[in-house]
């Protein structure tokens, strides 16, 4: 976890003049990331100028030293051959062979140590390959390059977006910093909302489709798998990665999939423990988790320590017992604390103040909690279990499959079990199915009888200037996968909402100094899960069943586990724990911006419906009004 940022001009001298100190104000906002620090005022040749007249460009970075690589780096980093000058914020998951291409290459380039640092091996690739450097990188990484050959910003990101960069251009210049908070420091960027993510986030169900937007109209996200440049030219953006839908992959035995699957996550936990401090894992006790704690036992790296982090629940579908026998196996000292029960609603508050989204579920703590008790155990680094789920099979989509492919044997077969992993019936399977088998004319028609208008809370005149209705019955375009599962899985993936809620862990996270590094992130295991023929990814009923079968890896609990985590008794119960009232005032005297976004009766209606007349019904709606009326509050300062 660090941050980066930087500035380009286009043959402004005022710009140039405003430039040091603005970087100076991005560095400031994102020191929580670690030791800030930049490179000179760039000019034309790359050269360091008092006096900058011209194009140029200013880089900075907010350091923090994860790798043993890494341990005594100073960034910016600069070629003296060529001037070009990189900030980089990630890991590189593919080192060697990339060292390996330089030495082949004999381009009269010095040979880098295999000590080299990530920073200092990308900058060669650049300087290798230039802008096609970027989809030969493996691994989470944002980094930002000055070229003033080309007299040209680069910047990119890692193929998922695990590791956020932002930009805004205006007035000649182009910003770029790892957060939105950071580019609003700035006085010369507009403040206004976007108003297609506004009114993206009040539906609170959408997926984001649009990715590159935020909030905030003038700042854009850098899209994951893509690269930017900015030059006399303008700005460019272009994706440097996609999946290729139609391969499949035939293996003799089913067998030999489990056996690949094994080794790419070896691989990509290998990876992710090279790391300088002590690693935490959020160990659930459910399949993902576990296999990730038991790789990484058996293959610690260089990660000076391990341990496991459990949150607890009180009921009897709790899964710590299956937690402290992982822990025990593996030999990772386990700790654990009970899920929060009573009022969390002023933390729920303090979370949107700090990350400043709009995102309001009352178990956002939960994250948080996971990252404090990782941090009191000295860690420095958090691996999760997260996207295994979108690599194995989607549930509804699965069913679908089964029917449209017509294997009547292996739907009596293995429905029954598998209905009964996700606590369902035969009937909800086939419910769930249908949508997906239903041709996209029926389902435009569907969307169009049941969205004719947006929601009632939802102010009218947004709705019209943003074309919401139109939107909401919109219907994705098909992907030429072989399976509608394996393209469910491949859209779950890659939404927008699951790089704006990653983005979100992220801020939460480098607030107590930690970083994500997820194992089933890592693209040579996404690109080989897409790649697997759908009907080996459940066998005999079993969800999951290539990870259940990796030789000698899950204890035998886990491999027969039959039935998911429950978790509907906690959140059925919380809700009845919060003092809702406190939350009255924000629809009783909202925002004054808030009259732009929401139709105010109906959200008051909401709020009188359930606090007066105790409509619970009314409650997942009036939580997430609330939130977005915190948000509001806390953006007091941006001016439509």
């Amino acid at each position: 976890m660090s941050g980066i940022a930087a500035i380009a001009w286009q043959d402004s001298q005022e710009a140039a003049c405003a430039a040091s100190s603005d970087l100076d104000l991005l560095l400031a906002a994102l020191a929580h990331r670690g030791t800030p620090a930049r490179s000179p005022v760039l000019s034309r040749t790359g050269n360091a100028t008092a006096q900058p007249a011209g194009r140029g460009a200013v880089l900075g970075a907010a350091l923090q030293s994860l790798t043993p690589e890494s341990a005594g780096e100073v960034q910016p980093i600069t070629d003296p051959a060529s001037g070009c000058v990189l900030v980089w914020d990630g890991r590189l998951d593919n080192r060697a062979e990339l060292l390996a291409q330089m030495s082949a290459h004999g381009n009269g380039a010095p040979r880098l140590a295999p000590s080299a640092s990530d920073a200092q091996i990308v900058l060669h690739s650049y300087l290798q390959s230039g802008e096609d450097c970027a989809g030969r990188l493996l691994g989470d990484f944002a980094f930002a390059l000055w070229d003033p050959r080309a007299q040209r910003l680069f910047a990119a990101r890692d193929f998922l977006g695990v590791r956020p960069l932002f930009y805004s251009c205006c007035d000649g210049r182009i910003f770029l910093a790892s957060e939105i908070q950071a580019l609003l420091r700035l006085t010369q960027i507009p403040r206004e909302f976007d108003e297609v993510s506004v009114s993206e986030a009040l539906l609170w169900w959408t997926g984001f489709p649009d990715v590159e937007r935020t909030f905030h109209s003038a700042i854009r996200r850098l899209p994951p798998a893509h690269a930017l440049t900015w030059d006399a030219l303008g700005l460019a953006l272009r994706r440097y990665w996609q999946i290729e839908p139609r391969r499949v992959l035939r293996y003799p035995r089913h067998q030999d999939y489990a056996d690949h699957l094994g080794a790419l996550l070896t691989e990509a936990v290998s990876c992710r423990l090279r790391s300088a401090k002590p690693a935490g894992i959020f160990l659930s006790g459910g399949l993902d988790s576990s296999a990730v704690a038991l790789v990484a036992a058996r293959h610690p790296g260089p990660c000076p320590g391990l341990h496991s982090i459990h949150l607890q629940l009180t009921d009897e579908n709790d899964e710590i017992e299956l937690a402290r026998l992982v822990a025990r196996q593996g030999g990772i000292p386990f700790h654990h604390q009970p899920l929060p029960a009573g009022d969390v609603l002023p933390e729920v508050e303090e979370i949107i103040r700090t990350t400043g989204l709009p995102f309001t579920k009352l178990d956002l703590g939960n994250d948080r909690l996971l990252v404090e008790m990782a941090r009191e155990q000295g860690c420095a680094v958090i691996l999760t279990g997260d996207a295994s789920d979108e690599l194995s099979g989607h549930p509804g989509a699965f069913v679908a499959d089964l029917i449209r492919h017509a294997r009547i044997r292996k739907m009596v077969r293995d429905l029954p079990t598998y209905a009964k992993y996700f606590d369902g019936t035969l009937s909800l399977a086939f419910r769930e199915a249908m949508p997906y088998l239903a041709p996209r004319p029926a389902l435009r028609l569907w969307r169009g009888l049941k969205w004719r208008r947006a929601p009632a809370w939802i102010h009218p005149d947004l709705a019209r200037r943003t074309h919401l209705a139109e939107r909401m019955r919109s219907v994705r375009p098909r992907l030429p996968f072989e399976a509608l599962s394996t393209e469910e899985d491949f859209h779950s993936l890659t939404r927008g909402r699951r790089v704006l809620m990653d983005e979100w862990r992220d801020l939460v996270a480098s607030r107590q100094g930690l970083d994500y590094w997820k194992p089933f992130y890592d693209r040579r295991l996404v690109e080989y899960m897409m790649a697997v023929p759908w009907e080996e990814k459940v066998v005999d009923g079993r969800f999951k069943s290539l990870l259940r079968e990796i030789p000698g890896l899950l204890p035998e609990p886990l491999r027969n586990l039959r039935r998911k985590a429950n978790y509907d008794p906690y959140y059925s119960a919380l809700p009845r724990k919060q003092h809702w009232n406190s939350w009255r005032p924000l629809f009783d005297n909202p925002p004054e911006t808030a009259a732009n976004f929401l139709d105010l009766r109906a959200a008051r209606e909401v709020s009188r419906a359930f606090l007066d007349r105790a409509d619970w019904s009314q409650q997942n709606l009036f939580l997430h009004l609330g939130g977005f009326l915190l948000w509001l509050r806390s953006q007091s300062q941006v001016k439509l």
